[in-house]
């Protein structure tokens, strides 16, 4: 009996969309000047998640990551002010 490693299936769409929202998600951090560092400690995930997320690897799946995003965009607001 083979036993099959069980990896997740996606289609081109949902690989597509991690991948764009990665490079958001990239481009949106470097612009607001935080670092991978900054930006880990703010959402309350690791480093790794981090790198993950920018490379299209993982989706986020938080209730509160547009809350923890707004924070960001607040904490710019603040520094600029």
């Amino acid at each position: 009996m083979k036993i099959d490693h069980w990896k997740p299936q996606f289609n081109d769409l949902e690989r597509n969309k991690r991948k764009e929202f990665g490079e958001n998600f990239k481009k949106n951090r470097i612009e607001n000047g935080f670092s991978i560092e900054e930006i880990a400690k703010i959402l309350f995930i690791s480093e790794d998640m981090v790198l993950r997320i920018e490379r299209g690897i993982v989706s986020p799946d938080s209730p509160n990551l547009q809350e923890k995003l707004n924070r960001i965009q607040n904490r710019k607001s603040l520094i600029i002010s």
